[in-house]
C-alpha cells in the first residue's frame, strides 16, 4: 500500500512541484539579468521578483537556488520512480507464476506429469534469469542517475569476451531444454501407437470438429472431396462415400468418446485451412494441415469431460470452434459405440 501511495500519489506530485519551481526560478533569473542590464535598483528588483527569491539585506544578499539543483532533484525523483516501477512489475508478475494464479488445468493423461515437470523446470530457469535481469536493470537506473558529482558518460563499443560468454550460455540453456523434452515429444509422435489402440480420425473444418470411428471392421471408408458438404454436417461434411463397403459401419460424431486408461490413436486431417487440435487437460496439441494425415496418440487417465479447442487462427468463426472430449469407462465406451452402430442399421 505504501508503494502504491508513493508511486501514484506523492512521487508524481513531487515531480510536478519541482518542475513548477524550475520554471519559476528560470523566469526570475531572466528578469534579474534584464534589470541588472538596465541598471535598476535593488528595491525595484525586489518588487518585481517578489517571493521567487529569499532576500536578505541588499542585492548582494540574494540567495537563489540554482536551476541545475532543481533539475537534479527532478532527475533523482524520476530515477527512484523508475526503480520502483521496474521492481514492482517484476515482483508482481513473478508472484502470479509462483502462486499459480493462472495455470494449466489438472492433467488427465499419462504424459501430463512429465510435460508439467518440464514446463515447471523451464519456468524456474527462465524466471531466475528474468528476475535477476529486471532487478539489475532497476538498480542500474538508480545507481547511474544524473546527480551532483556524477562522472562524465563513457561510451563502450562492447566487450567481445562477455558477448561470447552469454551467447554460449544461452545456447547451452536452450539446447539443454530441447534435449530434456525431446523424449516426451517423440513418444507421442514418432513411436507408433499400440496395435490395440482406439483409432479416431479427427477432421477440422471452418468451424467445427468431426470425429470418425472405423467400426467393427477396423477400416475407415473412403472420402471424396466432391462429396463434401459442410452444411449437411456429419458424414456429408466429411464427404464419406456411402458406396464403399468399408464406410457402412463408420461412425461420425461431433463429440469425441474414448475409454479411460486405453491408448487413443488420433489421425488428424483438415479440409480447408490449418487448424490446431488442442486438449489442454491431455497436454495434447498438434496442427491439422490440409492434405496431410498426421498420426499421434495419448492415453487418458481420468474420466470426465474435457474441452477441445482450435489453437490456430482459422477465420472469423475461430472463437467458436470447440468440441468436447468425453473420457468414459471401457464398458460405457463399448455401449456408446454399439448404440451408434445400431442407429446406422
Amino acid at each position: 500500500m505504501f508503494l502504491f501511495v508513493f508511486l501514484f500519489g506523492w512521487a508524481p506530485r513531487a515531480g510536478a512541484v519541482h518542475l513548477q519551481e524550475f520554471r519559476r526560478r528560470t523566469k526570475a533569473e531572466k528578469a534579474e539579468k534584464k534589470l541588472l542590464a538596465q541598471g535598476k535598483t535593488c528595491d525595484r528588483l525586489r518588487l518585481i521578483l517578489g517571493s521567487c527569491f529569499s532576500v536578505s539585506g541588499d542585492f548582494t544578499g540574494f540567495r537563489v537556488r540554482k536551476v541545475k539543483d532543481l533539475a537534479w532533484g527532478v532527475l533523482a525523483q524520476m530515477g527512484l520512480v523508475l526503480l520502483i516501477v521496474i521492481w514492482l512489475i517484476t515482483l508482481l508478475s513473478t508472484y502470479f507464476f509462483v502462486a499459480k494464479t493462472w495455470w494449466l488445468p489438472v492433467g488427465a493423461s499419462a504424459l501430463a506429469p512429465a510435460i508439467d515437470h518440464h514446463f515447471t523446470s523451464t519456468y524456474i530457469l527462465m524466471g531466475i534469469v528474468f528476475v535477476a535481469a529486471q532487478l539489475s536493470l532497476g538498480a542500474l537506473v538508480w545507481m547511474y542517475r544524473d546527480r551532483k558529482g556524477a562522472r562524465d558518460v563513457q561510451y563502450s563499443h562492447g566487450n567481445v569476451t562477455m558477448e561470447i560468454v552469454w551467447t554460449v550460455l544461452t545456447a547451452v540453456l536452450f539446447v539443454g531444454l530441447n534435449l530434456m523434452s525431446s523424449s516426451i515429444w517423440a513418444s507421442e509422435r514418432f513411436r507408433p501407437a499400440d496395435p490395440g489402440a482406439v483409432r479416431v480420425e479427427v477432421t477440422g473444418m471452418q468451424f467445427a470438429w468431426y470425429f470418425r470411428y472405423p467400426g467393427p471392421d477396423g477400416k475407415f471408408g473412403t472420402t471424396k472431396p466432391e462429396l463434401e458438404d459442410a452444411s449437411s454436417g456429419g458424414e456429408g461434411a466429411l464427404g464419406l462415400d456411402t458406396t464403399d463397403p468399408a464406410s457402412k459401419d463408420d461412425v461420425v460424431t461431433s463429440t469425441m468418446f474414448v475409454p479411460v486408461n486405453h491408448e487413443v490413436e488420433v489421425i488428424l486431417r483438415a479440409q480447408d485451412v490449418i487448424h490446431s487440435f488442442f486438449v489442454p487437460s491431455m497436454r495434447f496439441k498438434q496442427d491439422a494441415v490440409p492434405g496431410l494425415a498426421i498420426r499421434m496418440h495419448f492415453t487418458p487417465t481420468q474420466t470426465g469431460d474435457y474441452e477441445i479447442a482450435c489453437a490456430e487462427l482459422c477465420g472469423l468463426g475461430h472463437y467458436k470452434m470447440h468440441g468436447m472430449l468425453k473420457v468414459v469407462s471401457q464398458d460405457e465406451f463399448d455401449r456408446w459405440l454399439a448404440a451408434r452402430e445400431a442407429e446406422k442399421q
